[in-house]
């Protein structure tokens, strides 16, 4: 019995290890299918940032908050976002960025650096989108690894877990048809709530725009509540942005 017991053992760790390696191999590819969608290989291969603008309404305290916004971005770690909204009757403007080393935030002429928890949870949120670009993936510091999908917008997809070293797991699921991501999951640290929620991004109105792909509305959702709805326009690939546009404004 203990021989027949060790040789059944001895086949379960052959069939784990081989699937495991299959798993690891099956989602390689399945990035690189991902990649292709994208567009063009060498226009992507130039693309280090992108600016865009977005209308968009935030969904919170039961109200509706409608606001517009422009972006920058640049890999891996830099991020800026300024705003224009109007609530209970008053307009006011907010920007928040990241250089990669100082989170800063402004709220009308109200400057200050993000405190620890909330700096570090924009830095994560700008490591996702990083993710979500998909390109990086083909780093050696990712670990790929298939799950099963999900049904999007009751459109079948493939399910890629990505692991790193000291960033939380997401979860990206790929059109299966299309291969262009349909939704990314992770977790995230409700400011408002002060609770680390389910995190779910819908990307939806892939497009092609001079030879890239390009998705023009967002939603996000947040324990499977509606937190953001965005749409975009103006999206601008882009080699390289001048890293100022994200450094603290000096104070006047």
């Amino acid at each position: 019995m203990r021989s027949y017991l060790s040789g059944a053992s001895a086949l379960l760790l052959i069939f784990v290890t081989a699937t495991i390696g299959r798993s690891a191999d099956d989602a390689g590819a399945v990035i690189d299918k991902a990649i292709a969608a994208l567009g063009d290989a060498e226009k992507l291969k130039k693309v280090n940032g992108e600016q865009w603008k977005t209308k968009g309404t935030f969904h919170g305290f039961g109200m509706k908050i409608p606001y517009i916004a422009d972006y920058s971005y640049m890999k891996p770690n830099m991020m800026r976002f300024d705003m224009a909204m109007e609530f209970g009757g008053q307009k006011t403007t907010m920007s928040a960025a990241s250089d990669g080393k100082v989170a800063w935030e402004k709220m009308g002429e109200d400057m200050r650096d993000m405190d620890k928890k909330k700096a570090e949870e924009f830095n994560r949120t700008i490591y996702t989108m990083f993710v979500s670009q998909i390109t990086p993936l083909k780093e050696k510091e990712f670990t790929l690894t298939i799950v099963p999908g999900i049904k999007v917008d009751d459109k079948p997809t493939i399910g890629i877990k990505v692991t790193r070293k000291d960033q939380r797991n997401v979860t990206l699921y790929l059109d299966e048809k299309t291969h262009l991501l349909a939704k990314s999951e992770t977790k995230a640290w409700d400011e408002f709530s002060k609770m680390e929620v389910t995190q779910e991004v819908f990307l939806n109105g892939w497009k092609d725009k001079n030879g890239l792909k390009v998705f023009d509305r967002l939603t996000i959702k947040r324990d499977g509540k509606l937190f953001l709805e965005e749409e975009f326009s103006d999206q601008k690939p882009l080699e390289k942005l001048d890293a100022k546009v994200f450094e603290k404004p000096q104070s006047k």
